[in-house]
């Protein structure tokens, strides 16, 4: 395996390394992945929203269905967040629907268990 570190700025380290699969990267240890939201590659990191919020994100089809309770990047967190608080106002109204409420319920419980 070769393997580099280069200093930028006195606080910032940035290694790259290589291996017969390919080229990994991380900045001060945080390894880059694939966000389960976007597929892009950035820091990822597993979020916390309540049940409630990810069955409104997922009724509302503003999200993956595959990113619940997995790693997303900033940006789609920050575009997450953003969408519960700007329709915090219809959530109530989108828990009302039951039938669609309680597939998503079933299909997030089913991730879980």
């Amino acid at each position: 395996m070769r393997s580099f570190t280069e200093k930028r700025n006195k606080k910032d380290v940035v290694s790259v390394e290589g291996t017969h699969e390919g080229w990994t990267d991380s900045v001060g240890g945080q390894k880059l992945t694939v966000c389960k939201n976007c597929s892009s590659h950035s820091f990822c990191r597993k979020r916390s929203f309540s049940e409630q919020a990810w069955t409104v994100l997922l009724l509302w089809n503003e999200i993956n269905p595959g990113s619940v309770d997995q790693p997303i990047c900033e940006q789609c967190y920050e575009e997450m967040r953003d969408i519960l608080i700007d329709r915090a106002n219809e959530i109530e109204a989108a828990m009302q629907q039951t039938d669609e409420v309680e597939k998503i319920r079933r299909r997030l419980s089913n991730l879980a268990g």
